[in-house]
């Protein structure tokens, strides 16, 4: 087994991690809409699982269009809307519905116009944006943690978790993904090394995603809002 493959089922193995530690946390999650993120988790695996079936059987095209259409699309959206959840309270419960506005516009965009351009592999301009407008949403985030009473139980707030693990991600992964079709057309070593380095910030993602659903208590925040 190469390296790369071997990367590859680690980071399937993490994924599934992080599902089965949501479920096994269910009864703290059911109730709530955070029960929600293990089924998201779950959808992640068996997409990456039928993303192999197809490199199996040469179906790239079903591969890409996967990923373009389904995946990637979800990640972002799913992610916004468990912003949107965590911040409908607060003054900053506007910015994820312009966050899905912009990136819904620049992936039609991206799929669209951009797609038919010679050198287009991947959803670089879109997913970038996206990027963009979650590390917003995770500053608003820890802005309005910071300066509320739920800082008292940072570590029993699944979202502080989860905002760790993207923010590692994602921040440190923008600029690959950014100009991922430039540089995988232009530069393919730094574009393999950096695909390297990216299966190491999933790793640190995904645990992250476990510790929000083992040390997480989804409820905390409404039994405190509601002693008051």
């Amino acid at each position: 087994m190469e390296t790369i493959d071997l990367l590859k089922w680690t980071l399937n193995a993490f994924e599934l991690a992080a599902c089965i530690a949501g479920f096994l946390n269910w009864q703290k999650l059911k109730n709530t809409y955070w029960k929600y993120f293990p089924v998201y988790l779950g959808i992640i695996f068996l997409a990456e699982m039928t993303g192999k079936y197809l490199n199996v059987h040469e179906m790239f095209a079903w591969k890409v269009g996967l990923y373009n259409y389904f995946v990637i699309p979800l990640e972002i959206l799913f992610f916004i809307w468990l912003f949107y959840k965590e911040l409908s309270n607060t003054i900053y419960r506007w910015l994820p519905l312009v966050a899905a506005g912009i990136y819904v516009s620049c992936w039609a965009i991206d799929m669209f116009f951009i797609s038919k351009q010679p050198l287009w592999w991947v959803q670089s301009f879109s997913y970038a944006v996206g990027i963009v407008c979650l590390l917003s949403l995770i500053l608003s985030y820890l802005v309005h943690l910071t300066n509320s009473e739920d800082i008292l139980f940072i570590r029993q707030k699944p979202m502080f978790w989860v905002c760790l693990g993207l923010f590692v991600f994602y921040f440190c992964t923008l600029p690959f993904y950014g100009m991922g079709n430039y540089l995988f057309h232009k530069h393919p070593s730094i574009y393999i090394g950096y695909a390297y380095a990216t299966y190491f910030l999933n790793f640190i993602m995904y645990s992250f995603f476990i510790l929000s659903t083992i040390w997480g208590i989804p409820k905390l925040s409404y039994s405190l809002r509601s002693s008051h």
